[in-house]
């Protein structure tokens, strides 16, 4: 057997066991602790026989964030949102635009880079004919976000007609004017920032049985800790603020050069003491296929879908938190809170095809995964970079 081939045998086991319970996450709202680039990677491909002993992987991603989608998978943030007219403008705005209300066309980006540190320990001996597995998964990242916002030009146009069509208060029009768009523009910067630290840390133990052949079970739940910094008056944050308990089941087939694997999961996340809101449950289910074109590399793709079952409940004041019409005033521009117009219900499709290289100099295992999401409502849309390097000691 090829000393690569031997590699990948050796190494299969907990990467696949690790993933079907560990992943980078991609919050309230727009934000899950389940990312779009999934649980099982391209290592579930590799071998199903169990070997015992510590194991390391580190992960490093890049997440770039271009849309935040509605309930229709509409891009939400680059629509307009109506924000209601100050009193004291609100005669003279309706007088020249025939409206009391500002639209506000809004820009939305966001990037992420992150490093996840994975250790854990396949155990030696078998429990109830099945290996034990134990994790703990830690995350850094660097969040960088920009908003912009204009004032809809037909209506800036409209005021300026109406300066023009009345001398005597053109002074004050003007004024309105520039009001409304430095207003605009300082609520989208207030919203725009940065942040950088530890994230939400995952505790996961599994139960893994081989049945000899050609099949494999896993068992897992997760518990993803509030550990990274959240404050509900930043724009953004890395932590979420909220446990999620995460019970899942997999299954994995191998035949010849074949790899088909499925995993279920279900997600009860806890309400966010800061804000008063809860994210909905949820289930997520992936399937992923791999072919080994030979001793040097596996080639798959995995994909996932995810879907809120229950929606987003809100206990607190309600203030600003919509990015579509509401009447939150102009804090409502893209506020820190998110939607809970008719009840918040994230769904997105993922698919992330992947390869992986055997590295038997270290002993280790090098993937990179690329994920592309054709379907997000109610969620960020983004695309996901990753590489990961897996080691056994």
């Amino acid at each position: 057997m090829h000393r690569s081939m031997k590699l990948f045998l050796s190494l299969g086991l907990f990467v696949f066991s690790l993933f079907i319970s560990f992943k980078t996450f991609a919050g309230e709202g727009f934000r899950t602790h389940y990312s779009p680039a999934g649980a099982l990677t391209g290592e579930a491909a590799v071998v199903l026989n169990d070997r015992p002993g510590f194991f390391g992987i580190m992960t490093g991603s890049f997440i770039n964030t271009d849309q935040l989608n509605d309930k229709e998978g509409n891009n939400a943030a680059n629509q307009s949102v109506y924000i209601k007219s100050f009193p004291s403008i609100a005669t003279l705005f309706q007088n020249a635009t025939g409206s009391n209300t500002l639209s506000v066309g809004q820009a939305f980006t966001q990037s992420q880079r992150q490093v996840n540190l994975i250790g854990g320990y396949v155990s030696l001996d078998s429990y109830w004919g099945g290996k034990l597995i134990g994790a703990v998964n830690i995350p850094y990242a660097n969040v960088s976000r920009q908003v912009t916002a204009t004032v809809d030009p037909n209506q800036i146009a409209q005021l300026q007609a109406y300066a023009v069509a009345n001398p005597g208060i053109a002074a004050n029009v003007n004024n309105t004017i520039r009001a409304l768009t430095s207003q605009a523009a300082s609520l989208a910067a207030s919203k725009s920032g940065n942040a950088e630290g530890l994230g939400d840390i995952q505790l996961t133990g599994a139960w893994s049985h081989f049945n000899g052949v050609n099949t494999k079970y896993v068992a897992s739940f997760s518990v993803t800790t509030p550990t990274g910094t959240f404050n509900e008056n930043y724009p953004v944050n890395i932590g979420f603020g909220y446990y999620t308990f995460l019970p899942a089941m997999a299954v994995i087939y191998q035949e010849k050069e074949w790899t088909l694997a499925g995993r279920a999961s279900y997600g009860y996340n806890t309400t966010n003491n800061s804000t008063s809101y809860k994210s909905g449950d949820f289930l997520a289910v992936e399937l992923l296929g791999a072919y080994r074109m030979a001793a040097w590399a596996n080639i798959g793709v995995n994909v996932i879908q995810f879907n809120q079952l229950t929606a987003d409940s809100f206990s607190g004041a309600v203030t600003s938190i919509s990015t579509t019409q509401s009447p939150g005033g102009l804090a409502s521009l893209l506020g820190t809170s998110v939607p809970i117009d008719d009840g918040q219900k994230t769904t997105f499709t993922a698919i992330s095809p992947f390869v992986v290289f055997p590295l038997p100099s270290v002993n280790s295992l090098l993937t990179f995964q690329y994920t592309f999401m054709p379907v997000a409502k109610d969620s960020i849309h983004a695309n996901f970079m990753q590489a990961r390097l897996t080691t056994r000691f």
